[in-house]
C-alpha cells in the first residue's frame, strides 16, 4: 500500500485492495457475525494506525528518547503533519485557465463550535467574499452535541451564510443531530456534477469507528446508478482512506468500482491531506478549528474541480498556495451547460444507533496499537 501526496500527479498510483471480510453479509452489522470476521477488522483498523505511525518510528537513541511517553494521538498527530500537502512557490500548470470556472463551492469540516463563535463567523465572512454557489460542511459541527448547541449552529449559519449550505454529521455531533439538521444521506446534481453525501447509521459514541445499514449501501448504489454518467464527489466526516470505520473498505471498493467517482472528501483528521487510491482522490479537509482556521474553495471546470485551502494569518483569510486536482475523465467531463441544482434526494432522517459493544472493541484495538507503537519506538 503506498501513499500518494496530492503534489505527485506525474506517478502512476498503485492500486489497494480491500480485504474481503469487510464484504462478507447481508446483516447490517454483517462484518460481525463471526469471530473471524471480528478479529479481521479488528487487525485491518489496527493496522492502518500502525502503517500511519510506522514513518514516525525513530532510528536513533535521541529520537527514541523524544518520543517516549507520546500518545497514540500524539504521535498520529505529528505524522499527519508530516504528510500534510505542501505549498508551492508558484499555482501548477492545471490550475491556471482561460475561462471561468463554472461555478464554485466550498467545503468546511470540523467546525467544533464551542463557547466562542469567532472563527465560524470569520470563516462565514470570506466565504461571503468568495461567493460560492453553496458550501458543503463534512461533520463536527459541534463539540457538546445537545439540541441547544445544533440549534445555535443552525442559526448561525441561515443568518452568516449568503449561499445554500448542505451539512453532515461526524462522530462528536451525531447525537442530536437528525432532530435539527434532518437527513444525513442526501444526493443532488449542480453545475453537472453529482453530489452524494453520507454518513455512518452505528457508531460507538464520539469515535467514528462504526458502519453504515445495509438500506444505506443500496440507496447509494441507486444514487451512483442513476448519475453513472455524471462526475461524482462523495463526501462524508470520516475517511474512506486511510480507512478510519469499519465499512471503509466495503465503501471504499464500492466507489472504486465507479469510474465516475473523481473523489471523496472527508475531514476526521484535521490535517489538509489528499491521497490517490486508483483513480479516486481522497481529499481531506482540515479543521476550522485548528491554528489555521482552514477550509476548501472549489473551482468546477469542464474536466475537474481545482481546490485550493484558504488559511487565517496576520489577520484575514488568504487563499494559500496549497492545490489541489480532482480529475473527471473521458465521458465524465461536463459537456452540457451548467445548470443550477437539481435532483435533490435525500433519505428520511432517522438518529445515529450507539453501540456499546463497538466502544469496547475501540478500546480494545487502542490498547493493541498502544503496545505495538511502544514496540516501535524500541
Amino acid at each position: 500500500m503506498a501513499f500518494k501526496e496530492s503534489g505527485t500527479h506525474s506517478e502512476r498510483p498503485q492500486a489497494i485492495r480491500f480485504p474481503l471480510e469487510f464484504r462478507a453479509g447481508t446483516n447490517p452489522a454483517g462484518c460481525f457475525l463471526s469471530s473471524r470476521h471480528r478479529i479481521g477488522m479488528m487487525k485491518h483498523l489496527a493496522l492502518s494506525i500502525c502503517l500511519l505511525l510506522c514513518p514516525l518510528s525513530p532510528v536513533s537513541a535521541q529520537g527514541r528518547k523524544a518520543t517516549d511517553g507520546m500518545s497514540i494521538e500524539q504521535l498520529a498527530t505529528r505524522l499527519l503533519a508530516r504528510l500534510e500537502i505542501k505549498a508551492r512557490r508558484s499555482p501548477p500548470a492545471w490550475s491556471v485557465r482561460q475561462q471561468a470556472p463554472r461555478f464554485t463551492f466550498a467545503v468546511v469540516s470540523d467546525i467544533h463550535l464551542s463557547r466562542t463563535d469567532r472563527w465560524i463567523r470569520l470563516a462565514m465572512r470570506e466565504l461571503n467574499r468568495l461567493g460560492p454557489a453553496f458550501v458543503v460542511i463534512t461533520g463536527d459541527n459541534v463539540v457538546r452535541p445537545t439540541i441547544t448547541q445544533h440549534r445555535r449552529l443552525k442559526r448561525l449559519l441561515d443568518q452568516g451564510l449568503r449561499c445554500r449550505y448542505h451539512i453532515l454529521k461526524g462522530d462528536n455531533d451525531a447525537r442530536n443531530y437528525s432532530q435539527v439538521f434532518g437527513p444525513t444521506h442526501w444526493s443532488f446534481l449542480y453545475g453537472g456534477v453529482h453530489f452524494l453525501g453520507s454518513g455512518l447509521d452505528v457508531d460507538a459514541e464520539g469515535h467514528g469507528i462504526g458502519f453504515l445499514d445495509d438500506s444505506t449501501f443500496s440507496w447509494l448504489r441507486t444514487r451512483l446508478r442513476t448519475h453513472r454518467d455524471r462526475p461524482t464527489l462523495y463526501f462524508q466526516h470520516e475517511n474512506v482512506w486511510p480507512p478510519t470505520f469499519l465499512h471503509a473498505p466495503r465503501l471504499g471498493l464500492m466507489l472504486l468500482l465507479q469510474p465516475q467517482v473523481a473523489a471523496t472528501i472527508t475531514g476526521h483528521l484535521h490535517a489538509d491531506l489528499g491521497f490517490r487510491v486508483g483513480r479516486t482522490y481522497h481529499l481531506i479537509v482540515p479543521a476550522l478549528k485548528n491554528e489555521r482556521h482552514a477550509f476548501k474553495f472549489c473551482r468546477v471546470y469542464r474536466d475537474g474541480v481545482v481546490v485550493q485551502t484558504a488559511e487565517w494569518a496576520d489577520g484575514r483569510y488568504t487563499l494559500v498556495q496549497k492545490w489541489q486536482h480532482l480529475r473527471f475523465t473521458g465521458r465524465h467531463q461536463l459537456a452540457q451547460p451548467p445548470k443550477g441544482l437539481t435532483d435533490y434526494l435525500a433519505l428520511p432522517p432517522r438518529p445515529t444507533r450507539f453501540d456499546d459493544n463497538l466502544t469496547r472493541r475501540w478500546q480494545t484495538i487502542r490498547q493493541a496499537v498502544d503496545r505495538w507503537s511502544r514496540r516501535l519506538r524500541r
